[in-house]
């Protein structure tokens, strides 16, 4: 997504149609699954709620990859116990 920008140049017209593009990029706040009200606060909501990917004990590039991780390992550890 490229970046829109409203320029001194523009014409009233180019700068309704630029910002309706910004508020379409960021989306109807209606549709948040957070107690947020804003992108932004919902951003940092989420982030809180996932915790600190620092203190993951199991190595990986993301939430996905760590979580496939820990279920690979306690399927190892399910095989070996028998």
């Amino acid at each position: 997504m490229a970046i829109t920008n409203v320029a001194d140049t523009d014409t009233f017209d180019q700068w309704r149609v630029k910002t309706n593009t910004i508020a379409s990029d960021l989306g109807d706040i209606a549709t948040l699954t957070t107690a947020a009200t804003n992108a932004a606060a919902a951003v940092v909501e989420l982030n809180a709620e996932i915790g600190n990917p620092a203190l993951l004990e199991i190595p990986g590039a993301d939430l996905v990859a760590v979580i496939n991780e820990a279920r690979r390992l306690a399927f190892a550890i399910t095989l070996a116990l028998g």
